[in-house]
């Protein structure tokens, strides 16, 4: 194997006079307790090449090592450095005397895995969406702290990650070179008064590495049971079953008394069990935190004291048949309230989860399932519910106690019944799973921090708290421990109860008699469950249920995944605007996904003071629904600006805008699967989308499942990787980030790039949010309608306008013009079967353009360029013709710059986009370009 590192930064990059506009440097907040770095630089990518028949750890690691030290020489100023804790290396790979425990873990699935099993709980993964695991692939290079990879220990609190793009060199297969682009880093360093066991060997009580192993081992041992009894004073300590713990990671304190002298060190040690109370309707499950007292004086009996023992509960807060479902709600169904009278207006009051079964019946559509139908898919099991459903104790004899029902005998079931609930939670759940296969995700690839497959309750009860009967208007995700502990990793469930508590039904037998009284199931509602399912991804994988700065990004799958076909996104027939923003319109919760960062809703905004400030601490702290709803409007915005406001005429164009659904949940769901250690801060989340897009391997197909499969067919559709990186950042730093002063209470939008020229478009400075105005300025990426109508407002002012939204000069710009000559194809089909021909007429260099302005560009060879080509045109009855200008400079590249190296970067005119569509996704999605459009 052979590793070929590139002089990085290239120049200009690399000379001292640059200004380093171009890379993005950011501490942890201040008065933060948790450490971090986070260093991207999107448009200078660092770009190494490997020869070796697979990919490892040892080749890549060694090239994420060699990046690491090539951004600590350049990080020079004290005050912007990578600053690793004592005891870590940059090369993360210890040898046989040191005491760096910290190291490049194995690429798991490995590249060429037919069928990957037993998941590593922490990894460098592979997020290749290909048969096999194979490149290309985005691969995520995790360094951590395992002190224990037998027993799966460690590694859960701080690392470092390095994101990276591998694909092979070349087509020849005989070439076994592979090239690397990396664009960013992230780490997470050990919290304030703490230590990990690497940093502890360097400057306490151990003289020498096998020292420090003795300890190390012997405090294993005690923490896990196989010796001593520390292991059986933690368990009988608080209330959990003292063989279900199963440790998860320690760490070393700073606490004063742990450094009173050299003989005693302080050790946090986190476990997940399974409570001792055999509450009903099921044992909680905990995570434990016992603090415990190493004496190092004699590490061969290595004497230990615990000292305490906290818990908190790890629950979140709350032949064919067919069978009609809920594929919306009714407040956000097409479906008209009253059937003999659809063109009456919009009625809410019609809507509401309290009206008769004949009336919510209305809003139903018929989905195909298996006549005997078995509640599970690949992922998931909907389970029994004994309990609470009556029926389902003469299923008890299913040896897996997955629910069981008979179609199409119950395709008329009524909204309120508890099959009818077990249906819905299948549906449901389904169609979610099938939305990560759609991504090319794998439930057992994805998930790595407990079973494979999630487990439903589609009638339970919500504990802790008085919803335990299951008479209660919620839903909750939970660990669930086994008894015994590890090595078996816990279950991930989902319990969910009732939609609404006022109206129950009572159906009879068929001698006539009452059964027991069957409510309206929270399962029936999408969005809710799409909620749980953000839980459910964080449980999966950072095996947490919860954010450190927000309770999850369920609001926000909820409100992206239901608007494309939503009735609340269509403003006709009395459906007022504001409508729209409700998350949950169903069961009236007050959460939104259209709040104002002016009033308050800003990632640094007043309303989330309190989670900025906030220490992390000792167990889960629940973070409210403030800050979720921050993140919901932020990816709500970057849904709409992807697509999402899209018309057709006068009514929502539902293609395009479950187009820009779809790839906003990939963004998303890819970010998360991409996360090693718990990330500290929202940016690192922000920096996660923007990388799910720019180390996007080939091209993501556009899939849509309509539930009568009745769309027309049309073309193939995809998206490539490095379009959408500029949306993310905007929608992020619109929302407040990206602020000068995080100590500094900002209600109100960030501050955009450093350099950030545009070709300035037809969009509104401004648009209402909630009913509050809210500016946006020239160059933004403000939502519009991405449609091809005459003055569409995603396409290039006239006369032509050149900006620069960033507060510095942009250096060496340049200026490249194609013309395009637009093919006919049929109306239904134009954006996505219509051919475009380009031809590049002109170039050229512009010295500079000032900060925070923007000015008119007049070249009359430009002109003469652009008449040229249209008198060259072919004699089409009606050709359209196209101009698309690229501004990009060194500091602000155009996405379509070669040396951005991006998958849509154009070199020749023959790289540009060929339908209408995906020039539509190029342009909108970054302002360093326009398009004009010139008709005859």
């Amino acid at each position: 194997m052979s590793v070929t590192d590139p002089t990085w930064p290239p120049m200009p990059y690399k000379s001292a006079t640059w200004p380093d506009d171009w890379l993005r440097f950011e501490k942890e907040n201040k008065g933060s307790a948790r450490p971090s770095r986070l260093v991207a630089h999107a448009m200078v990518p660092y770009v190494a090449q490997m020869t070796s028949e697979l990919p490892v750890a040892g080749g890549l690691g060694q090239i994420a090592s060699n990046y690491l030290k090539e951004l600590r020489d350049f990080l020079k100023d004290p005050d912007r450095s990578l600053d690793f804790p004592p005891g870590w290396t940059d090369s993360f790979v210890p040898d046989e005397t040191s005491v760096d425990l910290i190291q490049w873990r194995e690429v798991w699935p490995p590249v060429g895995a037919s069928n990957p099993s037993n998941p590593p709980h922490l990894a460098s993964w592979n997020l290749s969406r290909n048969q096999n695991q194979q490149l290309p692939a985005t691969i995520i290079m995790v360094a951590a702290e395992l002190p224990d990879t037998v027993s799966d220990v460690g590694g859960t609190r701080f690392g470092v990650r390095v994101p990276m793009l591998v694909e092979k060199a070349t087509t020849d297969p005989l070439d076994d070179t592979v090239t690397v682009t990396i664009r960013s880093m992230t780490a997470e360093y050990p919290t304030v008064g703490e230590l990990s066991w690497s940093t502890l060997g360097t400057i306490r009580g151990f003289s020498e590495n096998a020292e420090r192993l003795r300890t190390q081992e012997a405090l294993i041992a005690q923490l896990t049971g196989e010796t001593g009894t520390l292991f059986d004073q933690i368990g009988s300590a608080v209330l959990v079953l003292p063989k279900s713990l199963r440790l998860e990671n320690f760490a070393s304190s700073t606490d004063r008394h742990a450094f009173d002298d050299d003989k005693s060190v302080i050790i946090h040690a986190t476990y997940k069990a399974r409570g001792a109370l055999d509450r009903f309707p099921h044992p909680l499950s905990y995570q434990v935190v016992s603090t415990i007292k190493l004496d190092t004086t004699q590490p061969s009996r290595t004497p230990f004291e615990l000292l305490k023992t906290e818990v908190s509960s790890l629950v979140t807060h709350v032949g064919l048949g067919e069978a009609l479902v809920f594929p919306q709600t009714p407040p956000g169904s097409i479906k008209p309230a009253d059937p003999l009278h659809p063109d009456r207006p919009y009625d809410w009051a019609l809507r509401r989860p309290t009206r008769t079964d004949e009336i919510l019946d209305r809003f139903r559509e018929i989905a195909v399932f298996e006549q005997d139908l078995t509640l599970g898919n690949q992922g998931f099991n909907v389970r029994l519910c004994p309990q609470y459903v009556p029926e389902d104790k003469k299923q008890l004899q299913n040896a897996d106690k997955t629910k069981v029902v008979h179609l199409p005998a119950n395709n008329k079931l009524p909204p309120r019944r508890n099959t009818f609930s077990a249906l819905s939670a299948y549906f449901n759940s389904k169609d979610f799973f099938q939305l990560l296969a759609d991504f090319g995700i794998q439930p057992p690839t994805f998930v790595v921090r407990a079973k494979t497959d999630l487990q439903i309750f589609y009638r339970y009860g919500i504990t802790p708290g008085p919803g335990r009967d299951g008479k209660t208007v919620n839903a909750q995700v939970a660990f669930d421990c086994s008894e015994t502990g590890a090595p078996e990793r816990p279950a991930i469930r989902m319990n969910l109860a009732l939609a609404e508590m006022s109206r129950w039904d009572r159906p009879l037998h068929a001698d006539g008699k009452r059964t027991w009284a069957e409510p309206l199931g929270i399962a029936m509602d999408t969005r809710w469950m799409l909620h749980e399912f953000g839980h459910y991804l964080l449980a999966a994988r950072i095996g947490k249920l919860e954010f450190d700065f927000a309770h999850s990004p369920g609001d926000a799958m909820a409100a992206i995944g239901c608007d494309p076909t939503s009735r609340l996104a269509d403003r006709r027939n009395n459906v007022a605007e504001s409508f729209r923003g409700i998350t949950y319109p169903f069961v009236f919760s007050t959460r939104r996904h259209d709040r104002s960062p002016t009033l308050g809703w800003a990632w640094y905004g007043g309303l989330n003071r309190s989670i900025i400030d906030a220490p992390p601490t000792a167990c889960d702290q629940t973070k409210g629904y403030l800050t979720e709803q921050i993140l919901s409007s932020t990816l709500f915005r970057l849904y709409r600006a992807l697509g999402g406001d899209t018309m057709a005429g006068n009514a929502p164009d539902t293609y395009v805008r479950e187009r820009a659904s779809f790839l906003t949940l990939f963004l998303l769901i890819r970010a998360i699967q991409g996360m090693a250690q718990s990330p500290s801060k929202a940016e690192m989340l922000e920096l996660g989308l923007e990388d799910a897009g720019l180390l996007q391997a080939g091209s993501l197909s556009m899939v849509s499942h309509p539930l009568d499969n009745a769309a027309p067919a049309l073309p193939a559709d995809g998206w490539k990787g490095g379009l959408t990186h500029k949306t993310v950042r905007w929608a992020f730093e619109t929302q407040g980030m990206f602020v000068p002063d995080g100590a500094q209470t900002v209600n109100g939008p960030g501050k955009p790039p450093a350099v950030d020229v545009y070709v300035q478009d037809q969009r509104p400075a401004f648009e209402m949010i909630n009913g509050n105005r809210f500016s946006y300025g020239p160059g933004s990426y403000c939502p519009v309608s991405l449609d091809w109508s005459a003055g569409a407002l995603w396409q290039a002012r006239w006369p032509l306008t050149f900006g620069n939204r960033g507060p510095h000069q942009a250096k060496s710009c340049k200026l490249r013009v194609w013309v395009g000559i637009v093919g006919s194809a049929p109306a239904d089909q134009w954006e996505l079967a219509a051919q475009i021909d380009w031809t590049k007429v002109f170039s050229k260099n512009i010295p500079t353009l000032a900060a925070n302005q923007s000015q008119r560009f007049t070249d009359p060879a430009l002109d003469a360029a652009i008449a040229a080509a249209q008198g060259q045109a072919p004699a089409l009855a009606a050709p359209m013709m196209l101009v698309l200008y690229e501004l990009t400079c060194p500091n602000d590249r155009a996405n379509t710059d070669p040396d951005a190296t991006l998958g849509v970067k154009v070199v020749a005119a023959g790289d540009l986009p060929r339908t209408p569509r995906a020039l539509t996704d190029l342009v909108a999605n970054d302002n360093n370009l326009g398009l004009r459009v010139v008709r005859p």
